[in-house]
Order: C-alpha cells, then sequence, then structure tokens
C-alpha cells in the first residue's frame, strides 16, 4: 500500500489522475522565476491574479518599482473576472480560451472577453506575444 501526503489531493494529469499538488511559477521574459506557489488539487483557475499580485510584490520587494504590463498564461488560468481585475490594475492578459481538449464554449468559457481573447490569440500581435 503506498502512502501519501495526507494533505495532498487529487490532481488530474494528461495520462489520468494521481495524488499530488499543482506548483505555480510566474517568470520573466528572461525565465527568471519571481513568484511560486504551490496548492492542494489540481485547479489553477483562480490563481492568476493571486499570482501576478505575488510576482508585483516579490518585484517591489526586490526595488523594482516596474509593474508587468501583459501576463502570458495557459488555459487553466482562465478566469474572466481575474483577467478584469489585472486589465483594471493596467495588466494586460493573455490567457488561452481553450484547452487541447475543448474547443466549444462552456458556462465559465463563454461571453464577450472569451471571443475577444480567441480573436487576440488569433491575430499576428497575439500570436507574436
Amino acid at each position: 500500500m503506498a502512502h501519501t501526503d495526507p494533505d495532498s489531493r487529487s490532481v488530474k494529469t494528461a495520462t489520468g489522475f494521481l495524488q499530488g499538488y499543482t506548483a505555480q511559477a510566474v517568470a520573466t521574459e528572461q525565465q527568471i522565476v519571481i513568484a511560486a506557489d504551490v496548492i492542494c488539487g489540481g485547479n489553477e483557475r483562480h490563481r492568476l491574479a493571486p499570482m501576478i499580485t505575488a510576482a508585483c510584490e516579490e518585484l517591489a520587494r526586490a526595488g523594482i518599482g516596474e509593474t508587468p504590463q501583459i501576463a502570458l498564461a495557459d488555459a487553466g488560468y482562465w478566469n474572466s473576472p481575474h483577467i478584469q481585475q489585472l486589465a483594471d490594475r493596467g495588466i494586460r492578459s493573455l490567457v488561452r480560451p481553450d484547452a487541447d481538449t475543448r474547443r466549444k464554449p462552456t458556462r465559465i468559457r463563454s461571453g464577450p472577453r472569451y471571443e475577444q481573447m480567441r480573436e487576440l490569440l488569433e491575430s499576428d500581435e497575439g500570436k507574436q506575444l
């Protein structure tokens, strides 16, 4: 019988489920990690704004007054309210609205912001970013 950490949770992976944690990291364009976190479970949907906030706080602690202007994230971070919160702070978020296995809108992944993001990511500018 395998022993697992009692604080870990079932995490969905590309090959099924495993007992573990989900780690997130925010890196600069030069791939320097400036914020990191580990959560129980596999849903990162509610981590976009908190991770960008953590990165901004780390930059401020390091004496860097410049705020990130663009945040790029994969589909697991799609969260329309978080994208709006960051936009209100002057941070443009580009988050894939569709996971590899999902191509149609759902209750969470629908609406004007969803459609705008899909169009932006298909544009030359979006592809470049």
